[in-house]
Order: C-alpha cells, then structure tokens, then sequence
C-alpha cells in the first residue's frame, strides 16, 4: 500500500499545536509520526509536500516563546521516523511573517513558500532548495503577494496570492 501523510491541528495549553499522521492502509488508520509539543511549542502546521513515500517537507508557523515569528520547514527522509526543521534565522530574510506552501519538482529541487510584512505591504517570499530540503535560499520575492499555495512542474511553476489589502487574489507564475 503507499504510504499517505497529512497535517491536523488543535488548541493546546499554549494554543497551537500540529501534528502529523501517516497511513499505509488507505486511509483506513493512521498514525502520527510527528507532532509539536502542545506544552511549549507555539506552532502549527500549514502544508506538506512529499516526493515519494519517505521524502517530505511540512511548513509551520506561528510564535516562538518570546512572542516573535516563528517560521519552520521540517523535512523528513525516512518516512517520519525523524523530522528536521531545516529554516533558521541564517536563511530567513528579516520579516517573514507567514509560511503557507510547499512543493516539489523530484526528489532534491522543491520550493516553500512564505510572506514577509514590509511599511510597503505583503510580499511574497520563494525559498528554493536543491539538497532535498537540507538547506533553504530565498530566491525571489514577488510584492502584493500574501502567497497562498504554489505547485511546480519541471519548466513552470504557479502560486496563489491574495493582495495586501486582501480584497483580490491572484495566481503567478514562475518560468
């Protein structure tokens, strides 16, 4: 049977919480292979992409315990068994508020997809790896962009943006 995995979220203590379950049967049971610590993490699961059945990326976000944003991309190479949140402040650019997307085009070139709060407004921010999902680069911004989701092919990528305003949304694409 191939494997299946999905995202779930709860209010907790701290009032985030996400997790993350797996299926070998269809869908008929599930059990969870990753999940936040509802006692002190502040974060919650908004996507997750996977290439084949023991490669994924699941994208978080929400507060680290001092209040400021917390952003994560998780990526797991044995099926679930470990996860690794592979963002840190060296690869975030300053003001990145929201991840909401992530995608893959095999199994080392994928793409997250997050938005940063500028005096401007809500830009979308394109992160690229090619390592799997080991290390992230942000590569290109796209402006009045609160990024939705993105799905990418070989030669052409589409994300889903709503405007800084939030009154229309749109959809780019990336050749």
């Amino acid at each position: 049977h191939r494997a299946t995995m999905k995202v779930d979220s709860n209010e907790t203590s701290t009032g985030w919480w996400g997790s993350i379950t797996k299926t070998m049967d269809g869908g008929k049971t599930f059990s969870t292979v990753f999940a936040s610590d509802p006692e002190n993490d502040y974060y919650y699961f908004n996507s997750i992409s996977c290439s084949s059945e023991t490669h994924c990326v699941a994208v978080a976000e929400g507060d680290n315990a001092d209040g400021s944003y917390f952003i994560g991309a998780f990526v797991t190479f044995d099926g679930g068994d470990t996860w690794t949140n592979s963002l840190n402040s060296d690869n975030i650019p300053e003001g990145v508020v929201s991840i909401m997307a992530t995608a893959w085009i095999n199994d080392n070139e994928g793409w997250i997809g997050a938005t940063s709060k500028e005096r401007s407004g809500l830009n979308g921010v394109f992160f690229h790896t090619t390592d799997g999902g080991k290390t992230y680069n942000a590569e290109q911004t796209l402006p009045n962009c609160f990024l939705m989701d993105m799905s990418f092919g070989n030669t052409v990528g589409y994300a889903s943006c709503s405007t800084s305003s939030g009154s229309s949304g749109y959809v780019a694409m990336y050749i």
